[in-house]
C-alpha cells in the first residue's frame, strides 16, 4: 500500500515536469522564428536609422565600428553614392561588384520610405531593406539585407527563453495546484473528522470510495469508530441486565477510549498537515522522497491506532496483557527526531535532540513512541516561534530516561499533580486572578503518557526549570532484570 501511494506521487512528479518540459519547448518552436524575425526586422531599422545620423560622406572609424557590430549580428550593409560609387559595403574586396550586386541591379526598388521585403533564395530566406538617405543635397543608397537557413532557429535569445519560462511556469502551476489539492483533500477530510470527534461530535461519515486505498481503508476504520462511539453515547446512563457489576468498568472504558481515539489521532495528522504544507511551499529545495514517505507512514500507522486504542484502556484493567519484547529505545527517538523536523522547521522552533547511543529495553515500542509523541506535542503547543524543543535520551541507575523541556511558561507548584488527570477542558474564567487548572490544562496526552508508563513499570514527572518546563519518564532498562 505505501508503494502504491508512493508511486502515484512519483509519477505526479514526472508528468508535471514532463509537462513543463515538452510545453516549455513547444512554446519555443513555434514562438522562435515569429520572435526571431521580430527582433532581425527591429535590428535591420535600426541599423538603417544610425546610417541616417552618420555622415555618409565622410565615414570615420568609429562609424566603421559600429557598422561592424551589425555585421556581427549577420546584417550585410552595402552603401553607395547617386553616381553609385562605393561608399562602404560589408566586404572590403570587390566593392564594386557588391554595389552593382545589391544596388545597381535593383536601382529600381530603392525608395526614400523603404519597406522591408523578404525573398526565398533555394533553401535561404532573405530579409532586406533598400533605402535612400539624402545628406546635404547628395543622394545615397542604403541596402541592408540579412540571409539565415530555412527553419533555422535561434536559441541566443535570453529574453524569448525567460518568457517560454514563465509561460510554461504559469501553465503548469495550476495543474500542479490541482494535483496537490487532490492529493491533499483526503488528508484535510480526515483531519476535520478527527477534529469533530474530539470535540465529542460523533457524527461523521467520510468517503471511503477515493482515490488511495490506504486512505480508504483509514476512512473506513474511522467511520465504524465513530458508529461505536455514537452507540456508546446512546447507551450512557441506561441500565443493563448484561452488564450487572460490570457497569462502572465499562463506563470507564467508554470514556478512556473516546478521550484516547480523540486525542491521539491529532498527532499524525499534524505531522501530515505540516509535511504536505511543507511540499506545497518549499516546491524542490526539500528532500521530497523523505516526506513523501512519511505521510505513508503516518497514514499506515493511524490506520492502525484505531484498534489499538480500543486496547488501551482494557490494558490498565488487566483485562489483557500488553505485548512486549526487547526494543532499542535509541532507534525510536531517532525516528522521532526525523518526523518532527518538518513541524518544527515550518513553525520556526529550534529542536534539538540528545539521544543515547544504544538504549534497550523491555516494552512495547508503539506505545513507548506514542508516550514520547504526547510529550513533544504538549511541548510544541507551548512553545512560541522562535523559542526551542530540547529532547534527551540517557541511561542513569539502570533506568532509561527520556525528557522533553520546552522554553515557555512555569506550570504553578499547585498544579504539578493535576496536569496529569484526564477529561479536563480548557475554560478561561472571567476573573484571571483566580485561573486555575480547569482553565489551563495540558491536553489528555500527559494523561495517556502516565498510563503508558506505568504499564511499563516506569515513573513520570515534570519539573520547572530556568527559562521553561521539562517533562520526563523513565523505564527499566534491560540491565535491571525487566524481562
Amino acid at each position: 500500500m505505501k508503494g502504491k501511494i508512493r508511486r502515484k506521487l512519483m509519477w505526479m512528479q514526472l508528468s508535471i515536469l514532463a509537462a513543463v518540459i515538452g510545453g516549455g519547448a513547444l512554446i519555443y518552436y513555434l514562438a522562435a522564428p515569429f520572435y526571431h524575425s521580430f527582433q532581425r526586422n527591429q535590428l535591420i531599422w535600426e541599423a538603417y536609422h544610425t546610417l541616417n545620423e552618420m555622415d555618409l560622406d565622410m565615414l570615420e572609424y568609429s562609424d566603421e565600428s559600429t557598422l561592424w557590430q551589425y555585421e556581427e549580428q549577420n546584417l550585410r550593409i552595402t552603401i553607395s553614392n547617386e553616381e553609385f560609387y562605393p561608399v562602404y559595403t560589408t566586404w572590403s574586396e570587390n566593392m564594386e561588384h557588391q554595389v552593382y550586386r545589391h544596388i545597381v541591379r535593383n536601382v529600381d526598388e530603392f525608395s526614400m520610405t523603404p519597406q522591408l521585403v523578404s525573398s526565398q533564395s533555394g533553401q535561404f530566406s532573405i530579409v532586406k531593406l533598400m533605402g535612400m538617405l539624402e545628406q546635404n543635397g547628395e543622394t545615397f543608397y542604403v541596402s541592408i539585407r540579412v540571409k539565415k537557413a530555412s527553419g533555422e532557429l535561434v536559441f541566443r535569445n535570453t529574453e524569448l527563453v525567460l518568457a517560454v519560462f514563465l509561460m510554461a511556469l504559469a501553465i503548469s502551476l495550476p495543474i500542479l495546484y490541482i494535483y496537490f489539492r487532490r492529493l491533499t483533500k483526503p488528508f484535510e477530510e480526515i483531519l476535520e473528522g478527527a477534529n469533530r470527534i474530539a470535540r465529542r461530535d460523533f457524527y461523521v461519515n467520510l468517503n471511503e470510495d477515493g482515490v488511495y486505498r490506504e486512505l480508504n481503508s483509514l476512512a473506513k476504520n474511522i467511520n465504524w469508530m465513530a458508529a461505536q462511539l455514537q452507540n456508546m453515547e446512546k447507551q450512557k446512563g441506561e441500565p443493563s441486565a448484561e452488564m450487572g457489576s460490570n457497569k462502572e468498568l465499562l463506563e470507564n472504558i467508554r470514556k478512556d477510549v473516546v478521550a484516547d481515539i480523540s486525542h491521539e489521532l491529532k498527532t499524525p495528522l499534524a505531522i501530515i498537515s505540516s509535511q504536505v504544507e511543507m511540499l506545497q511551499c518549499m516546491d524542490d529545495k526539500i528532500d521530497r522522497s523523505y516526506y513523501y514517505s512519511s505521510i505513508v507512514e503516518e497514514v499506515s500507522r493511524m490506520s492502525d491506532m484505531v484498534g489499538e486504542l480500543m486496547d488501551l484502556s482494557l490494558l490498565e484493567q488487566k483485562l489483557q496483557e500488553m505485548e512486549k519484547c526487547q526494543i532499542n529505545l535509541t532507534d525510536i527517538m531517532e525516528y522521532i527526531r526525523l518526523k518532527y523536523q518538518a513541524l518544527f522547521r515550518q513553525n520556526h522552533i529550534k529542536g534539538e535532540f540528545s539521544l543515547e547511543t544504544k538504549c534497550c529495553v523491555w516494552g512495547n515500542a508503539h506505545y513507548l513512541e506514542q508516550a514520547v509523541d504526547n510529550y513533544i506535542m504538549n511541548a510544541f503547543s507551548h512553545t512560541a516561534q522562535g523559542n526551542g524543543i530540547r529532547v534527551r535520551l540517557y541511561q542513569e541507575d539502570g533506568w532509561a530516561h527520556v525528557s522533553v523541556y520546552n522554553q515557555g511558561d512555569h506550570i504553578p507548584t499547585s498544579d504539578m499533580k493535576k496536569i496529569w488527570q484526564g477529561y479536563v477542558v480548557q475554560r478561561p474564567k472571567q476573573d484571571a486572578e483566580e485561573e486555575t487548572l480547569e482553565q489551563k490544562h495540558m491536553g489528555m496526552g500527559l494523561y495517556l503518557v502516565r498510563r503508558i508508563v506505568r504499564l511499563h513499570q516506569g515513573e513520570c514527572g515534570v519539573d520547572n526549570r530556568e527559562k521553561g518546563v521539562e517533562f520526563w519518564f523513565k523505564v527499566p532498562c534491560m540491565d535491571s532484570g525487566q524481562e
